[in-house]
C-alpha cells in the first residue's frame, strides 16, 4: 500500500510539474530538458516528499533524446543528400568522370544519419569506395551506387550514378 501512495504521489507531482511548465512557458525548474537529436538518453534523479504521507525519496528517470518529426527528418535527409553530393566524389571533379577513389562515408558530420552503400556491380569500385580494377575494360562504364540512410525507423535512399575511367 505504501508503494501505491508513492506512485500516486509521484504521478501527481510530475503532472503538476508539467502543468506548471505549460502555464509558465519559460525556462525554469519545472521543465525536464531532453538531450538534443543524436545525443542519446540521459538519466536524471528527482527528489520527492509529501509532508505527512512520504519522506523525501529519490527517483531516477530515463529521459529520451529529442526526436525529429517525419517532416523534419525528411529535411535532414535532403541536407545529407546535398552534403553527399560534395563528399562522395572525393578528389574527382564530378560523378561523370571517376578516376580516383570515392569517399563512401557512413555518416555525415553534424547529422544523425547512418549510411550503408551498395553498388549494382563491384567490379569497378568496392564498398569502401576504392577503385577495384584499372584498365580491365570497364572504362566509361556507368555504375549505380545506392546509399541507404537510416535514423531510427526512418529510412531513405541516396542514389548516384558514376562513370569510371
Amino acid at each position: 500500500m505504501k508503494h501505491v501512495w508513492k506512485v500516486l504521489a509521484l504521478t501527481l507531482v510530475l503532472s503538476l510539474g508539467v502543468y506548471i511548465a505549460e502555464r509558465r512557458k519559460s525556462e525554469s525548474q519545472a521543465f525536464v530538458t531532453r538531450n538534443s537529436y543524436g545525443e542519446g538518453t540521459k538519466t536524471e534523479e528527482y527528489r520527492l516528499s509529501i509532508p505527512g504521507v512520504m519522506e523525501e525519496e529519490a527517483f531516477e528517470f530515463d529521459i529520451e533524446e529529442q526526436e525529429y518529426t517525419e517532416k523534419e527528418i525528411q529535411k535532414v535527409f535532403r541536407q545529407v543528400m546535398d552534403k553527399l553530393d560534395e563528399l562522395v566524389p572525393g578528389e574527382n571533379e564530378s560523378f561523370n568522370r571517376i578516376e580516383k577513389d570515392l569517399n563512401l562515408v557512413t555518416e555525415v558530420e553534424g547529422y544523425p544519419v547512418q549510411i550503408q552503400w551498395q553498388m549494382d556491380t563491384y567490379t569497378a569500385i568496392d564498398l569502401s569506395g576504392k577503385i577495384a580494377c584499372v584498365d580491365l575494360g570497364f572504362a566509361g562504364d556507368i555504375v549505380r551506387c545506392t546509399g541507404a540512410g537510416r535514423w531510427f525507423l526512418s529510412k531513405c535512399r541516396f542514389r548516384f550514378s558514376y562513370k569510371t575511367y
